[in-house]
Order: C-alpha cells, then structure tokens, then sequence
C-alpha cells in the first residue's frame, strides 16, 4: 500500500529536481536594467525597471507622489537614449517602430515596436505600473540597447491607440534614458 505512494512521491521529486537547472538556466537568460525617470525640471521623479529575456521586455515603473498630473497617461518607447533637453524631451525623437507599422494596437497596420499601455496617476500624482511587450527586447530587432540606446517617454494625455502619429498622447513630462553604460 505505500509503494504506489513511495513511487509517486519519487516521480514528483526527480520531476521537481529535474526541473530546478531548466528554471535556472532561464532566469540566467533575463537582465535587469534600472534608471531614473526624469522629470519637467530635469530632476528625478520616477524610477524604471526592465528585465528582458529572449521573448521581450518586462518593465516597472514608480512615479513619486505630487509629481504627474492625475489621471491616464501614455508611455512609449522612443528610438534614442537621450532625455538631456528637458522640459520637451525632443533629444529622444520619435518611437521605436517597426519597418512599414502604423502607431497603435487598435490600428490596423499596428503597433509599432515602441507602443504601451497608458498608465493611471492616482490623487496624489503618484503611480506604480507594470507592462510586458514581445515588440522590443534589449538586443534584438528591434532593440533597446542599440548604439544610441533608448527612452521611455511619458505623455500628457492617455494614448487612443489609433491615431497617428502617437495617438493623441500630446506633450512630453518625462523622460528616462534606456542605455547601457559605456
């Protein structure tokens, strides 16, 4: 009566022991990258973390209390790692796409490669958010970590995900530099 049992709690043993090397050998694939968001003044308000692995980029970011507007806002990747031009944060340009791709995820020829999710600052103009794309990774094509690097930019207004040419997200308040150090 207790072999059966003895047996099948060997086989989910060696399962849990085989399994452990594979589990380690895919966190030893994913990088973390940290930095600090920018804001209007050129000050820090935010932080941002992205861990990317072979698929994609998963990133957090904090915004400090007292420091966005209230409400839904855009972020988007942009194609270069430049936020030195506060308060407009023109220095990153535009955002990271993909060869013929329209900005959006509701758009029929979208996204692009640099296109979020909007995010919500709550009543103390602080938020915490988190995001996952298969669009970018750290070194593929399209990168982050390319020879310029890149930017996370955040806009003034929520992103309707279809109009062109950044979905009505307007002006930009924040910037963080996405680049590997030299």
């Amino acid at each position: 009566m207790h072999r059966p049992t003895s047996l099948a709690l060997a086989a989910l043993l060696a399962a849990g022991v085989l399994a452990t090397p594979a589990a380690a050998q895919d966190q030893a694939q994913i990088e973390t990258f940290e930095t600090p968001i920018l804001g209007q003044q050129g000050d820090e308000i935010g932080l941002l973390v992205l861990r990317g692995g072979p698929n994609g980029v998963v990133g957090r970011f904090t915004i400090d209390q007292g420091q966005l507007e209230t409400g839904w806002h855009a972020a988007h990747f942009h194609r270069v790692g430049d936020c030195s031009d506060a308060p407009d944060f023109q220095a990153s340009q535009g955002h990271i796409t993909s060869e013929g791709a329209m900005h959006g995820h509701l758009h029929a020829e979208g996204p692009e490669a640099g296109d979020l999710s909007n995010f919500y600052v709550g009543e103390n103009g602080a938020a915490v958010t988190e995001f996952a794309t298969t669009l970018v990774t750290f070194d593929g094509d399209p990168a982050l970590f390319d020879e310029d690097g890149s930017a996370l930019v955040i806009h003034v207004n929520r992103d309707d995900h279809v109009t062109q040419p950044i979905g009505g997200a307007g002006d930009r308040l924040a910037c963080a530099v996405i680049q590997r150090q030299q």
